[in-house]
């Protein structure tokens, strides 16, 4: 199957949890993943939602429960979510949960409250000697689309504008 020759491609789940791509060039549905409680049937209720923080999941709910379960993840590892931690933000994995942070001592939070919304340099590149800085970045993967290849190397400019003072 070649995505690249879809005209109306739209996502469908359907009721028994399976979620499919549907399009007019497409022969028949592609089933692209389906909930971990699939196939159950009776009194469960499921929905796909896009979270706030960018991951896909599709959720169950025994009718008249109250409550919903996560059944199954677009992305496993949150840290993966491209932009989880928002404009230069760093995530890494304290016991039980993603943590978004700083690159180093030279960046503060974009937002104390809110780690998530990245992080912003202390002061400005023109103000470094040369006008340029370098920061190395162990244990470290940079999310690029396509995935990244091993051997590929990054240049990476940062230019501040007047407007971001």
């Amino acid at each position: 199957m070649l995505l690249a020759n879809l005209s109306n491609p739209r996502l469908g789940l359907q009721s028994i949890g399976i979620l499919s791509l549907y399009d007019n060039n497409l022969s028949s549905y592609v089933i692209m993943a389906y909930e971990s409680g699939y196939p159950e049937y009776g009194n469960i209720l499921r929905f796909l939602k896009l979270n706030s923080d960018g991951n896909l999941r599709i959720y169950s709910s025994s009718k008249g429960s109250g409550t919903c379960t996560v059944r199954w993840t677009n992305v496993n590892n949150q840290c993966q979510v491209f932009g989880y931690c928002g404009h230069m933000g760093i995530c890494s994995y304290n016991d039980t949960s993603p943590v978004c942070g700083c690159p180093s001592e030279n960046f503060d939070p974009v937002d104390p409250n809110d780690s998530n919304k990245g992080c912003k340099l202390k002061r400005e590149i023109r103000d470094c000697p040369g006008s340029v800085a370098m920061l190395q970045m162990d244990h470290t993967k940079f999310l690029t689309y396509p995935p990244e290849n091993l051997n590929d190397v990054y240049f990476v400019g940062i230019f501040l504008s007047e407007v971001n003072k």
